[in-house]
């Protein structure tokens, strides 16, 4: 729990900075403000830039060639950035650069304003949350991207390690035309990529537009009101507070019909001046009708109407988040589901990781003491790796099982998993063996690599690596782990040797 609440207390309060890796983003429209740093296999957008940020005691710092969260002089976590795509430094057959057409969103996510244009803004009535037009004033982007800019930036960018993307846009026509554009935009990227994509706008009047996206292939849909607080909406974003709740829970209850439970998002923002109550209720709404509530802290964006304001205190954030995530988890709903873009991206918020939580506390990790306990062990091993996987012949034990230290996921009296930890020399641990039934992966498996983690940090072990099978490499680098080398052949297979963040 320890990092996640270090995640909330970096969105609340900043950090300042004085040295960043070139090609970072800074800053952005909506609630996005700041840069994104990954610590202990977590992701988190940190403001960088707004006065309140002048008040932090946390600091990003950069000695040698590392880069470390501190609090005051204290160094506390050792932190890094996305690597700065190579797509940033191409251009368009007719000289656009690529990254004034879409950007990397966290680690695995391609974001673009379709449109960088709204028609409240221009006109004084935008939302007062938001910084559409800053872009273009640091003339970071351009007005209008292409589809087939767009697809192009998406090949490039899903070469490099993109997984999903999401498409946002200003208001700046009537809703068909939006919703139209948003769909071409999809089709072309769908049509060079294998990207899962994601649309954001605003509630047509007629909400049977939503299959025009479907039929483009669009995934997944964020339909955002912001804040369920009705006075609070009606000064914030005046035209979101006209189309009113009725309007938005008509386009929430037709988009659940066409894109499926937990495929339709809305951004509730915390701290435009909201009352708790109506927060929380407003999630327990949007997950009772299968919308995903995602919870951003506000982001005062420089610029701003509401540039100086403060976001939330990380203890009322963090009061927001807990009940925000029993009323997902009741609904049935989960981050990880998501298909595409927000809520799919954990950087912006800390939602997902109070769900985990909840969810991994219902999973107890022990060390088996039992000849029945290692007898599951085995028996589980036996179903995944001579069973499901192949990888053995007729058992999968060898000699180093004697000397092993065995550890079981169980919730209740169903034993889940597994894994084996053995000691070798100067402190240096190796894991291998993990194996989940698979209708408990996931939480399980995140559950057995933080307990063996906490074991070889308990025995005052210095290193923990382990060789991963490949497509299982993406989930060891979501928990913090780093690749050692390039791949090589294990029992047969293409594995990744990587190590754990310890510390």
């Amino acid at each position: 729990m320890d990092d996640i609440l270090l995640k909330v207390e970096l969105q609340g309060l900043g950090a300042k900075v004085k040295d960043l890796p070139p090609g970072v983003r800074q800053g952005g429209a909506g609630p996005a403000e700041g840069t994104v740093i990954s610590f202990g296999g977590r992701q988190a957008s940190v403001p960088l830039h707004s006065p309140f940020v002048a008040r932090s005691p946390y600091y990003l710092k950069k000695q040698t060639d590392r880069y470390w969260l501190s609090r005051g002089r204290k160094k506390i976590r050792e932190i890094r950035f996305p690597e700065t795509p190579v797509f940033y430094g191409k251009r368009t057959w007719d000289g656009v650069p690529y990254s004034q057409i879409a950007l990397l969103h966290g680690e695995d996510c391609l974001g673009s304003t379709v449109v960088q244009s709204c028609i409240y803004q221009e006109a004084g009535k935008g939302c007062g949350f938001c910084g559409i037009n800053e872009s273009l004033k640091n003339k970071k982007t351009i007005v209008r991207k292409t589809p087939s800019h767009l697809a192009e930036v998406a090949a490039a960018a899903e070469s490099e390690g993109v997984r999903h993307a999401v498409l946002t846009s200003g208001c700046w026509g009537d809703d068909s035309s939006v919703i139209h554009y948003l769909a071409e935009c999809t089709r072309a990227i769908k049509q060079r990529t294998s990207l899962k994509v994601q649309a954001q706008f605003n509630p047509p009047a007629n909400p049977e537009l939503l299959n025009v996206l479907k039929d483009a292939g669009v995934d997944t849909v964020g339909i955002h009101i912001e804040s369920f607080d009705s006075p609070v909406l009606k000064q914030v974003s005046p035209h979101k507070a006209r189309v009113g709740r009725k309007g938005y829970r008509r386009c929430w209850q037709e988009a659940v019909g066409i894109f499926g439970r937990n495929q339709v998002i809305s951004f509730l923002i915390a701290g435009l001046g909201e009352s708790k109550q109506s927060l929380i209720k407003g999630c327990e709404e949007l997950a009772k009708l299968g919308v995903y509530p995602h919870v951003v802290p506000l982001r005062p964006i420089p610029g701003t109407k509401m540039a100086n304001r403060r976001p939330p205190a990380p203890a009322r954030m963090r009061g927001i988040y807990e009940k925000a995530a029993f009323a997902v988890r009741n609904a049935g709903l989960s981050w990880r589901t998501i298909t595409a873009g927000c809520g799919r991206c954990p950087a912006c918020s800390a939602l997902g990781e109070f769900e985990d939580y909840l969810a991994e506390k219902e999973v107890a990790c022990q060390i088996a003491r039992t000849d029945d306990e290692l007898d599951t062990c085995y028996r589980i091993r036996h179903q995944v790796f001579v069973e499901e996987q192949g990888i053995f012949k007729g058992s999968d034990r060898d000699e180093m099982d004697a000397e092993a230290i065995h550890i079981i996921a169980k919730a209740g009296d169903v034993v889940q998993g597994t894994v084996r930890l053995n000691r070798k020399y100067d402190g240096q641990w190796w894991g291998s063996r993990l194996a989940v039934i698979p209708k408990y992966r996931g939480i399980a498996g995140r559950s057995l690599v933080r307990k063996a983690e906490e074991t070889v940090r308990e025995k005052k072990g210095k290193v923990l690596r382990a060789y991963i099978q490949e497509n299982r490499v993406d989930f060891f680098k979501q928990l913090g782990w780093k690749d050692i080398g390039g791949p090589t052949q294990y029992c047969g297979l293409p594995h990744q040797l990587m190590e754990a963040d310890l510390y």
